[in-house]
């Protein structure tokens, strides 16, 4: 059962005119927090995955992964650990 849904969104930059704006809904399954409907719009990217998945890969490092293809590096990282500090902050 959905308690609730939450929009959030933030933008990292990636220099003075480079940045990308994450949008995801955090969703509340009573008691349990789950990120749905992640997108990424860049001002100078040319491809984003289409509503990506948060999971761990084989590494034990999070990424994004979207049609079985895992996408990752250190921006990724850090845009995926704002999303849980975000979430950490909603609980609190």
């Amino acid at each position: 059962m959905i308690n609730s849904i939450i929009r959030r969104s933030f933008q990292h930059d990636f220099g003075k005119k480079k940045s990308t704006i994450v949008e995801f809904d955090i969703v509340d399954t009573g008691g349990e927090k789950i990120v749905k409907n992640i997108t990424l719009k860049s001002n100078w990217r040319d491809y984003y995955p289409i509503k990506p998945q948060i999971i761990t890969n084989t590494r034990g490092e999070y990424c994004f992964s979207s049609g079985g293809v895992e996408i990752t590096n250190g921006d990724i990282q850090q845009m995926i650990k704002r999303i849980f500090q975000i979430i950490n902050e909603i609980k609190n």
